[in-house]
This record gives structure tokens, sequence and C-alpha cells, in this order.
């Protein structure tokens, strides 16, 4: 009798998928969003869009946090070498620390004028405050670069995932699908 895969739950799994997809396309955006110009059609749409997915990527971020911090987290596969385990805790810690940097300096950006920002004609994020000289460039490299290491970090992550189902043939990343 085979023992059943201990699989994460359907909650947790669904986030990180979710978390992985929005990551990649708030990347990819952007770059692109980088190289339009003033007469562009997508110049005033796709930051609007960017924000807004990246305002649901926060809030699922705080559900994530919740979520983990209710379900009791599967223990490490007994396979794995003391390096792996903890390359691994320190590779999520700071997939974590940067995707809130992330999304704090893009919250600080969109804050750094001082009227409101429409998103797609739903709604309206209001003025708060600027809570910095140069809020809005400083903001922006910080996000520039902790969204490259996201990705930078990322691709590791997927890679190990990747070389204990191919290579180590064990159930590291079917624990996820």
């Amino acid at each position: 009798m085979t023992k059943k895969l201990e699989k994460y739950s359907l909650a947790i799994r669904a986030i990180h998928w979710f978390c992985t997809l929005a990551l990649i396309s708030l990347f990819a955006s952007g770059i692109w969003m980088i190289e339009l110009d003033y007469y562009s059609d997508w110049y005033q749409t796709a930051p609007e869009s960017h924000m807004l997915l990246g305002f649901i990527l926060l809030g699922v971020m705080f559900a994530r946090l919740a979520f983990r911090a209710m379900q009791p987290k599967l223990p490490p596969l007994p396979s794995l070498k003391p390096y792996e385990r903890l390359s691994a805790h320190a590779v999520h810690i700071a997939l974590y620390l940067l995707t809130f940097v992330i999304l704090i300096s893009g919250v600080l950006i969109a804050f750094a004028g001082d009227e409101t920002v429409n998103i797609l004609g739903l709604f309206d994020l209001p003025y708060v405050a600027s809570f910095f000289e140069q809020q809005q460039d400083i903001s922006g490299l910080v996000h520039e670069w902790a969204a490259w290491l996201v990705i930078i970090v990322s691709a590791a992550h997927a890679l190990a995932a990747l070389k204990h189902h191919f290579i180590d043939r064990d159930v590291t990343l079917r624990r996820m699908l």
C-alpha cells in the first residue's frame, strides 16, 4: 500500500500560483511600460492596469500570510539535506520580503503625486501624503531593483523545484501542484 501524497492545501496552492502569475505579469508589464511614450494608446491604461493588479496582489499576499499562520506547515521531506532545508527557507523569506518591498514601493509611487489616482475608471486612490523628498524617484528605483531580484530568486526557486522533480525524483514539486 502506497502512502498518499501530502499536498499543500488547495487555498495555499491557488494563492502560490496566482502570486507567481501576477508577479510575472507585473514584471513583464513594468518592463513594457518603460518603453511607452506619451503618444502611445497604452500610456495611461497600462500603469493603471499595473497598479490594479499590484493592489490585488497586495491583498492576496496578506491572505497568504493569514493562511500560512492558520494552517499547519507540511514537514520537510526526510530526504532533504540540511543545506537544502536552509536554502529553501532563505529563498522563501527572500521571496516574501522582496514581494512586499515591490508592493509597498509601488504604493509609495502611486501616492507620490498630490492628486487622486484613477484606476481604469473603476475607482480613485485618494491622495494620502508624500512621505519623503523625491518619493517617486527613490521608490521607483527600489521598485525596479526589487522586481529584478524577485525574478532572479523566483527563477532559482523554480530551478530547484525542477531539480527535485527530475534529478532527485522526490515529491517537492508535486506537493505544490
